[in-house]
């Protein structure tokens, strides 16, 4: 009998040993987290683009093991640019950087998290971040207007060096000019166009598509009120009036 209870003895302490010697520097995982079987699952799926199982093998680690940074980045970038879901990508993102702060990566990473937010302010109606979800188009138009700002202080500039022109010599010899713009026919008066609203259009890029700039993105809101609630409310296939 104390023979038995002496072998059941060391046949623990083997166990006890093996599993400590077992675990390594992953915070006490036997493997790191490249060599999980579902982590290599899913980088294999990524590279045949099978996105949503890919998805799947990443969320297995994620839900194994605490340490799994490289799962939580795959995840935010399948939730930013193939699911669509910016909260879930931001929260994967963030869940990257608690575990990898000083990474070479996390530079990258802080960028895709502006991204995703970016991506859902222009689900949210009304843009109540003002303007947080087209700063882009705002930066166009930024530059375009100061563009604008400095030709126009220029031509400004240039008729200030030119001499004024000859005034009328009375208002006798200006009437019959007068008479003749009076009694002149009116010019038809130019037809506005229309313009049909496609995928991924703001009114900064139809501006720029049918007047060359973005600066008059306002012009075609205000000739749309009727049936634009704010300056973001374009749906694809709406006709628009130019003036």
């Amino acid at each position: 009998m104390k023979h038995l209870l002496y072998a059941l003895g060391a046949l623990l302490a083997l166990l006890a040993l093996g599993l400590t010697s077992g675990c390594g520097r992953s915070g006490g995982f036997a493997l790191s987290e490249e060599d999980e079987p579902d982590f290599r699952k899913g980088e294999s799926l990524l590279k045949e683009n099978r996105m949503d199982e890919a998805l799947l093998a990443f969320e297995k680690v994620v839900d194994a093991r605490r340490d799994s940074p490289e799962s939580h980045l795959e995840l935010g970038r399948i939730y930013l640019d193939h699911v669509k879901d910016p909260v879930a990508a931001i929260y994967h993102f963030r869940k990257y950087l608690e575990l990898r702060p000083n990474s070479d990566t996390a530079r990258e990473v802080t960028q895709l998290i502006e991204t995703g937010k970016k991506d859902f302010a222009r689900t949210l109606p009304g843009d109540p971040f003002g303007m947080t979800g087209t700063q882009v188009d705002a930066l166009d138009q930024l530059r375009s207007l100061r563009a604008e700002n400095a030709q126009l202080k220029k031509d400004i500039a240039a008729l200030r060096g030119q001499p004024a022109p000859a005034r009328a010599a009375s208002a006798s010899s200006a009437q019959p000019a007068a008479t003749a713009a009076n009694t002149a026919p009116a010019q038809p008066k130019a037809a506005a166009r229309s313009y049909t609203v496609q995928t991924g259009d703001t009114l900064s890029k139809i501006s720029d598509s049918v007047y060359g700039t973005t600066a008059r993105w306002q012009e075609i809101y205000d000739a749309n009120r009727n049936q634009l609630k704010n300056p973001h409310d374009l749906k694809v296939g709406m006709t628009l009036v130019i003036p």
